[in-house]
């Protein structure tokens, strides 16, 4: 996957108390997890994990 700027940059944050690994189906964009359904990652979408390592 290409790393891009960024052009999503909001979406519905979740509980930081739940376990993201266990968290299905969501994307971390711009330090915040958003709906995977509603923010479909493109070619010019940079994909964060919840370590601070891209994909």
């Amino acid at each position: 996957m290409m790393k891009n700027d960024i052009l999503i940059t909001g979406g519905h944050i979740i509980d930081p108390a739940r376990n993201i690994n266990e968290i299905n189906n969501l994307r971390i964009i711009n330090d915040i997890i958003v709906d995977a359904d509603k923010y479909p990652v493109t070619s010019e979408t940079r994909i964060i994990h919840a370590d601070g390592m891209e994909v």
